[in-house]
C-alpha cells in the first residue's frame, strides 16, 4: 500500500474531532467489578460482530483501542476463545467502543476500525492493539492507523475520507455515552448474554456458560 504524498491520517483525525473529548465519560476510576451493570443494549445492525448470528451465547466486549489491558486480552486470550467458542458456533462476539485516554487517539482508532468492511473489523482491531507497542510507544500515530488500514485491506484514500468524517466520531461518542449511562466505566468489560462477567479466558467463559442459566436477551431500551 503506497503512502507517499498522502496527508497524514493523524492530522485528519485531530481535525475531525469537532466535539468535546469524551474523557469525562470514558476515563474514571474503575468501580468494584460487581458495580458494573447487568444489562447491555441489544445487538443492532450497526454493531460489529464476529460469529454466527444464531449462536446460543452472546459475548459483548467493551474495549478501547488504546487500552493496554484490552490489547493483552485480545492477543493472549481471544485467539483461543475464537478457536474454541466462536468458530464452533457456540458464541457470537459483539464489539463495543468505550474510548479512554488519550481520547483523541482512542476515537481515531475506533473510527478507523469501523471504517473497515465488517468482516475485517477484527483485523483492524488486532492491528491497533498490536500497534500500541510497535507504534504508539514511539509516537508514530500515523504508522499505527496505517497499519490497521493495511490489515483490514482498507485503501488509504478511503481511510483518510473516513477519519475526516465528523459523523463517524459522533456515532462513537453516542455509543460511549450509552455505555456510560448503563454504568460501564472501564475496559475491558465483558458480558455474557447481557450479564457482566469476570471471565476472560476460553476456559473461564466455558465454565461461566455452563454454570449460569441463560437469561432472556437484553432489551433495546
Amino acid at each position: 500500500m503506497r503512502v507517499a504524498g498522502l496527508a497524514t491520517l493523524t492530522a485528519l483525525a485531530v481535525l475531525a474531532l469537532g466535539q468535546p473529548a469524551l474523557a469525562q465519560q470514558a476515563v474514571r476510576p474503575a468501580p468494584p467489578p460487581m458495580a458494573a451493570p447487568e444489562r447491555v443494549l441489544a445487538v443492532d445492525p450497526a454493531d460489529r460482530t464476529l460469529g454466527r448470528e444464531d449462536a446460543p451465547v452472546t459475548l459483548t466486549a467493551y474495549l478501547s483501542t488504546v487500552c493496554s489491558h484490552c490489547a493483552t486480552w485480545h492477543e493472549a486470550d481471544f485467539p483461543e476463545i475464537k478457536r474454541r467458542l466462536i468458530d464452533t458456533g457456540q458464541v457470537r462476539v459483539v464489539w463495543r467502543d468505550l474510548p479512554t485516554n488519550p481520547p483523541e487517539l482512542a476515537l481515531a482508532g475506533a473510527v478507523l476500525a469501523r471504517c473497515a468492511a465488517p468482516e475485517h473489523y477484527d483485523d483492524a482491531l488486532g492491528a491497533l492493539f498490536r500497534g500500541q507497542a510497535t507504534y504508539l510507544q514511539s509516537g508514530n500515530v500515523d504508522g499505527w492507523l496505517i497499519s490497521a488500514a493495511t490489515a483490514a485491506e482498507l485503501p488509504l484514500d478511503q481511510a483518510q475520507a473516513c477519519v475526516s468524517d465528523d459523523a463517524r466520531y459522533a456515532e462513537i461518542e453516542t455509543r460511549a455515552r450509552q455505555a456510560s449511562s448503563l454504568g460501564v466505566r472501564s475496559t475491558p468489560t465483558l458480558f455474557l448474554d447481557g450479564v457482566v462477567t469476570s471471565a476472560r479466558t476460553a476456559d473461564e467463559i466455558e465454565a461461566a456458560i455452563a454454570g449460569q442459566p441463560r437469561p432472556a436477551p437484553p432489551s433495546a431500551d
